[in-house]
């Protein structure tokens, strides 16, 4: 009985005993653990998008982990994908003709990059961009590869180099570039993507 009432007296008072400040004290732990743990995900997100933000209207190169021609194109912005929302890009691909969505690693397009990256097959592509260490894998898909000259001239067809030169205008023109300014430039130039 009197164990009882020096427990009851206790729980009045907010008296705890060794082991139970000691649970507390790991609780509020793993607590600040699990927050911290939140604040630097919400960071590395706010990072992700903010550096994909600053590339929309620029020209890049992706390799695509398929047995498939590169990407060539101009970022169109961020897409969130999954549900845990992972944040990536989102560009139009002159090769294609089409909005892809690139979960992999982007090159700065200049010639030269091209140039190197076109020399290349699609796998050795690949394991060049991710520095991964693949063995060499023979399975190819039925789908046209292009050569060089193939790309360069769809590239100059679809007036892939006139727009990055007036997309590079217009940053420089106006102080709110954004999606709506490469729309209106892919308008002018009989291009069209959906941006939602």
């Amino acid at each position: 009985m009197t164990k009882f009432l020096l427990n009851a007296f206790a729980k009045m008072l907010n008296l705890y005993t060794k082991e139970q400040v000691e649970v507390i004290r790991k609780c509020e732990k793993l607590n600040g653990k699990i927050e911290e743990s939140d604040r630097y995900f919400k960071r590395k997100e706010e990072i992700e998008i903010s550096c994909i933000e600053q590339d929309v209207g620029k020209p890049f190169i992706c390799i695509s982990n398929e047995w498939e021609n590169p990407v060539i194109g101009i970022v169109l912005g961020v897409e969130f994908v999954s549900a845990a929302r992972q944040p990536v890009v989102k560009i139009y691909d002159f090769i294609s003709d089409s909005v892809k969505i690139i979960f992999g690693k982007r090159l700065p397009f200049n010639d030269y990059n091209l140039n190197a990256i076109l020399k290349l097959d699609p796998y050795e592509r690949w394991n060049l961009m991710t520095c991964s260490n693949l063995k060499e894998n023979k399975t190819k898909i039925n789908t046209d590869i292009f050569n060089a000259e193939e790309i360069k001239l769809i590239l100059h067809n679809r007036k892939f180099y006139i727009v990055i030169n007036e997309l590079a205008e217009a940053k420089k023109a106006l102080t709110n570039f954004n999606a709506d300014s490469i729309r209106i430039l892919f308008l002018k130039h009989g291009l069209f993507f959906d941006n939602r």
